[in-house]
């Protein structure tokens, strides 16, 4: 089994691969930038190959949702019972697997919140860390818009009113 570098992220406690500068799940950089320039590189927690792990995450409905995560070989697989992650052959990229990549145990029901880091570790330098972080990018560059908007909206409104 191959086995990634990683850097601790001080913020939030993600793993991220020591190729990836900033932190996925919270933005925090690597300390890679920081004036020191040094950091020591950890290997993540793995569990052997052909591991499955399985989380029980609360949603919308009553009954908590199946979030699964299988590794073999350099590949990771991701599923969820939701509505969002059973659409479609592939399904949609659904909250609860998003939440689970970034470090986040909010809604996970089934106890075994420490396997979220062996997720973590799984993903760590995969095209699925690197997607992440897209998103991470995309989910800020939104928020930044809704704020510019929201402040645009305020200095409008009393213009109209003049």
């Amino acid at each position: 089994m191959s086995q990634v570098l990683c850097w601790v992220c001080p913020s939030c406690g993600a793993y991220v691969s020591v190729d990836i500068q900033c932190c996925p799940r919270c933005g925090h950089s690597s300390p890679t930038t920081t004036p020191a320039g040094s950091h020591t590189p950890v290997v993540p927690p793995q569990r052997e190959e052909g591991h499955t792990v399985t989380f029980r995450v609360q949603g919308r409905e009553p009954k908590p949702y199946e979030t699964v995560f299988q590794k073999a070989g350099d590949g990771v697989t991701a599923r969820c019972s939701c509505p969002a992650g059973m659409k479609g052959r592939v399904g949609l990229c659904c909250r609860h697997r998003t939440r689970i990549l970034r470090g986040n145990t909010e809604g996970i029901v089934s106890g075994n919140l420490e396997d979220v880091k062996i997720v973590q570790g799984w993903i760590a330098g995969s095209d699925i860390e690197e997607a992440a972080l897209n998103l991470a990018k995309g989910e800020a560059a939104l928020e930044r818009a809704r704020k510019n908007i929201a402040a645009a909206k305020r200095e409008l409104g009393p213009v109209m009113t003049k």
